[in-house]
């Protein structure tokens, strides 16, 4: 996860390596989430991701989603990984935004002080 623009954001690259899934798998539980329920859309955001292969590099679609997007996309996941995503999912939001609340806050007595 990462700070953006003030909000939390994660990549399908990222949430590939902490579920153990191929990132084709998350892509593929993307686009149908965002199939089944166009209203959440807005959470995903298409990007390119640059993978190395062999020598080389090829360039991948991907999403940058939100931290409600992550959540969406994290809770269709099963196993292991996925459970004990549920369970402390909430947590790492909840810190991410009190980072975040903290970053908006100095940056408003900066701009005004």
């Amino acid at each position: 996860m990462f700070l953006k623009d003030g909000g939390v954001f994660t990549t399908t690259r990222d949430v590939a390596a902490v579920f153990g899934k191929r990132h084709d798998v998350v892509m593929r539980a993307a686009n149908d989430l965002i199939r089944a329920e166009p209203g959440i859309a807005h959470n995903f955001a298409s990007i390119e991701i640059t993978s190395k292969i062999g020598f080389g590099f090829r360039k991948d679609p991907g999403f940058e989603m939100t931290r409600d997007g992550f959540t969406l996309l994290g809770m269709g996941f099963t196993g292991a990984k996925a459970l004990s995503f549920d369970r402390s999912a909430s947590v790492r939001v909840s810190v991410a935004d009190n980072v975040s609340a903290q970053e908006t806050s100095r940056t408003a007595v900066s701009v005004r002080g």
